[in-house]
C-alpha cells in the first residue's frame, strides 16, 4: 500500500496539475478576439511569461506544467511559444527590463530571441511608436509613419538610449506599430496592455489589430 507520505505527494502533484491546467487553458484561449476596433475590426490578445522559460522539469511545479501542457496540446498543433508574443503568423520577442511600480517596461526585439530549429527565414520586425493613449484612438492616418528595423542607424537619434539596434525599451501601456520586414503590407497596431511578474521575471499581455493593404514606406 502507498505510504501516507506518497499519497500526500500525489495529492499535491495533482492539485498543482489542476491549477496549472486552468492557467494554461486561459492562456491558450487568450488569443481569442475580445472586441472590435472602430476602424480596423477584431482586436486580439496574446500573452507570454518569462517564468515559462524553464529548463528540464525538476520540481513538482515544473513537472505539473509539463504534464498539463501535453494534455492541452491538440494533435497537430504547434507547441505554445516560450519565447515571444504570437502576433499574426510570427513571434514578437519581449523580455522584462524594469518592473518597479510606476515604471514598468520591457524590451521589444526586432529579431528572433531564440534561433528557429526548422530552418527558413527568421522573423525580422520593423517598429514605430504612437503617441495615442488607447488602441481605439489609432486611425489609418497614424500608420503613415517611419518604421525602424534591425540595426537601423537612425534608431539612436529617434529613441535615444532606449534603442540598442536589436531591441527597443517600451513602457507598459505603449501603443506600438510593428510589421514584418518580409511583408510590409500588414501593420500590427499593438498595445502593451499589462505587464506583471516579479523584479526577476516578467509577463506581458498585449492587445492588437491587423491592418492590411498598407502601402510600403
Amino acid at each position: 500500500m502507498p505510504s501516507p507520505k506518497s499519497k500526500k505527494a500525489a495529492l499535491v502533484f495533482f492539485a498543482v496539475v489542476a491549477v496549472v491546467g486552468v492557467i494554461i487553458f486561459l492562456v491558450r484561449w487568450g488569443n481569442r478576439p475580445v472586441e472590435k476596433h472602430p476602424e480596423f475590426g477584431t482586436i486580439y490578445t496574446a500573452m507570454m511569461s518569462e517564468s515559462y522559460l524553464d529548463g528540464p522539469p525538476q520540481t513538482i511545479w515544473q513537472k505539473a506544467k509539463a504534464v498539463v501542457g501535453k494534455l492541452f496540446q491538440p494533435v497537430g498543433d504547434p507547441a505554445p511559444s516560450k519565447s515571444g508574443l504570437q502576433v499574426g503568423p510570427a513571434l514578437l520577442g519581449w523580455s522584462l527590463h524594469n518592473n518597479s511600480p510606476g515604471s514598468r517596461d520591457g524590451w521589444i526585439y526586432l529579431d528572433e530571441i531564440v534561433p528557429r530549429s526548422t530552418g527558413g527565414n527568421p522573423s525580422l520586425w520593423e517598429v514605430a511608436l504612437s503617441p495615442k493613449p488607447r488602441l481605439a484612438d489609432v486611425s489609418s492616418a497614424d500608420l503613415k509613419t517611419e518604421f525602424y528595423g534591425l540595426n537601423d542607424p537612425r534608431g539612436t537619434s529617434v529613441f535615444g538610449t532606449n534603442w540598442n539596434g536589436r531591441s527597443l525599451i517600451v513602457p507598459e501601456g505603449q501603443i506600438l506599430f510593428a510589421r514584418l520586414a518580409i511583408n510590409r503590407s500588414v501593420v500590427y497596431v499593438i498595445r502593451l496592455a499589462k505587464q506583471g511578474g516579479s523584479p526577476d521575471w516578467g509577463s506581458m499581455k498585449i492587445e492588437y489589430v491587423a491592418v492590411t493593404n498598407q502601402p510600403p514606406r
